[in-house]
């Protein structure tokens, strides 16, 4: 009896899952040698060889996803030195811009790091995650504008959450 019940929990489980990742995105973009989830609803406006953005179905987010590819395996101080030139180059794209940034990090056999900020006088929301394997460094950047920032982190997180390297 109790094997039966745990099983029943099981596949209710599994069914539920299965339905929540349906729910939750619809298809996958592929960049570089990473396959990034799309969110449903989000349609693609720009489509080439190094960037794609998205735009969410009520066109208040926007993604983009964009990749460089170095002649090189970097090394973390390298990758390092990208993480700050990004960083720089968000602060002075906006006047009043406040940005919060993570420590760069090693993961296994890629480099990380996750930043986010706001720009209030334009209602703007934005989250970046920077990734490197190997030679290729993708971004991943969300940018919502009016909207709660627990709606914002939820789109950026169905991106980045479910990256997977090719």
């Amino acid at each position: 009896m109790m094997k039966v019940f745990k099983m029943k929990q099981l596949i209710s489980a599994l069914i539920i899952g299965i339905s929540f990742m349906h729910l939750s995105c619809a298809a996958q973009v592929k960049m570089g040698n990473a396959e990034i989830p799309v969110p449903t609803g989000w349609k693609r406006i720009v489509d080439d060889r190094e960037r794609i953005n998205l735009l969410s179905p009520d066109e208040r987010q926007q993604a983009t996803i964009s990749v460089m590819n170095f002649d090189s395996v970097s090394t973390f101080e390298d990758f390092k030195r990208a993480c700050e030139h990004r960083l720089k180059a968000e602060r002075t794209e906006a006047s009043e811009v406040s940005i919060t940034a993570d420590e760069p990090f090693v993961d296994a056999d890629k480099f990380g790091m996750y930043f986010s900020g706001t720009e209030k006088a334009m209602g703007r929301s934005f989250s970046g995650y920077l990734v490197q394997k190997d030679k290729q460094l993708i971004t991943i950047y969300v940018e919502s504008i009016g909207l709660d920032s627990k709606v914002h982190l939820q789109a950026f997180e169905r991106f980045v959450k479910g990256l997977k390297w090719r």
